[in-house]
């Protein structure tokens, strides 16, 4: 077990396979306890932590906890079966009532940048060419708020920066109620054989976006479209994109570059809206529809 980054842990395949019951960071018991005296005719109950006691939540008489371990197993299973290399990332609330997985896979992909580019200022000298990795997240929870999520992303490695892959169609998303192991061993199986055809849909479209000069008035057009989305932006951040984006205007920069603009998580410390899944792949709308009418005009300019 490694440690990374900050209050991330990184797990190798063994490790996870090979672990004995509850000794994995983010495994522990669970257990559903009654809060009244009506016994198991009550409709209010508590998630516990088995080991230390922690009411984690308060849930109804249909909620069944599931161990984190229960779900992550199937899909490091599966990748080890079928990929070159497999190491899960974990972070969570320290006491894990929530927790969220990225797990990478298979070999790095490395999209070269065009000799002469101008290089991005999130992107340090030491980096050429821009090394991404296939993925899935998986967030869930036992605080009775928390469902379980999971989708395909690509993870940049320059700057752990996991991108949410829109291609993908397939999610997994359940509630924690009428659990099946066979029924959701089924949607993991699904989820993974359909994501890797959208990986490489996803990864010939950011090659594209690195061979392609932005106009102009494309970092203008962002920036109308971005606070065109329906959601709620701090005067700090609509501020912040906004130097960022008149910055990229007077420089040679690409698609990619605009679109590492909006995702960067630096913005406003961290509290960037186009870091969650829903605004990432809105992102990558707005950039893919510059592109996309680029090439229906004809100008598209290959750096």
């Amino acid at each position: 077990m490694e440690q990374t980054r900050a209050n991330v842990m990184t797990l190798t395949t063994d490790e996870i396979v090979n672990a004995e019951p509850y000794t994995l960071p983010w495994d522990f018991p669970v257990e559903k306890k009654v809060l009244t005296l009506d016994g198991e005719d009550s409709d209010r109950f508590a998630i516990r932590r088995s080991d230390s006691g922690k009411i984690l939540g308060y849930c109804a008489a249909d909620y069944e906890p599931v161990s984190y371990h229960k779900l992550i197993a199937p899909f490091v299973s599966w990748l080890s079966d079928n990929e070159s290399s497999v190491e899960v990332n974990f972070t969570g609330a320290e006491d894990g009532r929530r927790g969220a997985w990225e797990i990478l896979f298979g070999d790095t992909v490395a999209i070269e940048r065009p000799e002469g580019t101008p290089t991005h200022p999130a992107n340090r000298d030491e980096w050429p060419n821009i090394p991404l990795k296939r993925s899935v997240i998986v967030t869930a929870g036992h605080d009775a708020k928390s469902g379980i999520f999971a989708q395909a992303a690509i993870h940049n490695l320059i700057c752990w920066n996991g991108l949410v892959v829109p291609h993908v169609m397939d999610t997994i998303r359940r509630r924690h109620v009428g659990w099946s192991d066979e029924e959701y061993g089924k949607q993991v199986d699904d989820l993974l054989s359909s994501v890797l055809a959208s990986h490489d849909d996803a990864l010939a479209t950011f090659s594209r976006w690195v061979d392609t000069t932005a106009p102009k008035t494309a970092p203008h057009r962002l920036f109308r479209e971005v606070m065109g989305t329906k959601g709620t932006f701090s005067k700090k951040w609509e501020s912040q994109i906004a130097e960022r984006l008149l910055a990229e205007s007077a420089r040679e920069s690409s698609l990619w570059d605009l679109y590492m603009t909006l995702t960067d998580r630096t913005l406003d410390k961290g509290d960037n809206p186009f870091r969650s899944s829903k605004m990432n792949a809105r992102a990558f709308e707005i950039v893919d529809g510059v592109f996309a009418d680029m090439e229906d005009s004809g100008k598209v300019v290959a750096q």
